[in-house]
């Protein structure tokens, strides 16, 4: 009975190593694993996770389409596609594919992703607000993410910039997500 718990499904496996910031080799035991099990959602929501932190986008994009075709009220795969769509520079699409995943029960955190989507598109202030208000709390568990939410609620409200020990702890993710995104629209802005 013990002698098993070592064992994980290569679906585990892969989310440990995404986690642990081992794209490369998550891919590879995604793109086996697909090959015995072309159609899990998941997996397919994984593997197109995985390519946009490799920058690659467009095969994200491929297979993030794949998966919501596949089960179009998967939170999991239409915030994935949202993302994808907002490094992509598709602010409006991406707005709505975050949109779609809160309305297939998303957690509360992905009304930062919608406002950020929202804003890059250039909706207008109450409709952004809304949404930053209804994904605040969920921010500020995070420290990038509560910068992203002092941002941008300094650029369409009327909020103070945000603090210097909020910008230095929240700064380094977004500099490293210009970097990885360069060559992208979404890149270019950050």
């Amino acid at each position: 009975l013990w002698a098993n718990r070592g064992m994980v499904t290569p679906y585990t496996q892969a989310q440990r190593l995404y986690l642990a910031g081992n794209f490369p080799q998550a891919r590879d035991v995604l793109q086996k694993a697909l090959h015995d099990t072309p159609d899990d959602v998941n997996m397919l929501t994984l593997l197109g996770n995985t390519y946009r932190q490799l920058g690659d986008v467009d095969s994200s994009e491929r297979v993030l389409t794949d998966a919501v075709k596949l089960k179009q009220n998967t939170h999991f795969a239409l915030y994935g596609f949202g993302r994808t769509l907002l490094v992509k520079g598709q602010y409006s699409n991406a707005a709505d594919a975050f949109r779609s995943a809160l309305d297939a029960g998303a957690p509360p955190i992905a009304w930062l992703d919608y406002a950020e989507a929202l804003y890059r598109a250039g909706a207008d202030n109450p409709v952004l607000l809304e949404a930053l208000r209804n994904g605040q709390e969920a921010a500020l568990r995070e420290p990038h993410r509560a910068l992203l939410a002092a941002y941008l609620e300094h650029r369409v409200g009327d909020a103070p910039t945000p603090a210097p020990s909020l910008v230095s702890q929240g700064l380094a993710y977004w500099q490293a997500n210009a970097e990885r995104f360069a060559h992208t629209p979404y890149g270019a802005a950050l």
